[in-house]
């Protein structure tokens, strides 16, 4: 059908769909956001569900940082669809984050605000992404407080004094060094927590002992 696409879906909702709800009612949909997979891990995880309940289409929607799934089923099998989702939440476990729409760190900031609590990040490989994602958040300058890009090791000295002996002897990508760098953010800032990443992202830089994609 041509046309905008985002012409076309409001026309598709308001007109099309709303009259064929009226005549068989609107379909029961629910959704689990998970986190820490890929798609086939997913699926994995859920295919004794998916084989269960014919009855409920069960939908992947993977955009970066998460992977949606949507359970619907007609109105007169609603019962299997909170069955499917109740079944497929216990295969994933602490995979969902979330089963409610909005940002991805829209829970965190949720959390933390409710405690009156801080955050501040210290971020190498993920350059910036995690203060990106708190900040998308609406209300989140109440709970985020600063972030620092520390790409090299003399900006992690310099910025957040983690000490040269620790990444002579550790490295940069490591616990000890994470560690300091959270430490520090936290003090730097003034905030109840620190959060720090460091990692290899590729697609080149590992080893052996530092494969790509090892994050702390």
């Amino acid at each position: 059908v041509p046309g905008v696409p985002a012409e076309f879906d409001t026309m598709v909702e308001e007109a099309v769909m709303a009259e064929i709800r009226k005549e068989q009612g609107a379909p029961k949909k629910l959704r689990l956001r998970t986190f820490g997979l890929i798609e086939a891990q997913v699926e994995s995880r859920i295919r004794h569900v998916i084989d269960a309940f014919p009855t409920v289409r069960i939908g992947f929607r993977a955009h970066f940082p998460e992977i949606e799934l949507s359970f619907v089923a007609p109105v007169e099998h609603e019962a299997d669809t909170i069955r499917a989702v109740t079944q497929a939440r216990e295969s994933l476990g602490a995979h969902v984050f979330s089963e409610q729409p909005g940002p991805f760190a829209a829970d965190i900031v949720a959390l933390l605000d409710q405690a009156g609590l801080t955050v501040a990040t210290a971020e190498s490989c993920t350059g910036g992404r995690v203060a990106d994602l708190l900040t998308d958040v609406p209300g989140s300058s109440r709970v985020y407080r600063e972030g620092v890009v520390v790409y090299s090791n003399e900006a992690k000295r310099d910025r957040l004094d983690v000490q040269l002996p620790t990444l002579e002897a550790h490295g940069a990508v490591s616990e000890e060094v994470v560690v300091e760098m959270a430490r520090g953010i936290r003090v730097r800032a003034g905030s109840d927590y620190g959060l720090a990443l460091s990692g290899i992202a590729g697609p080149g830089g590992g080893t052996k002992d530092k494969p790509v994609g090892l994050v702390y």
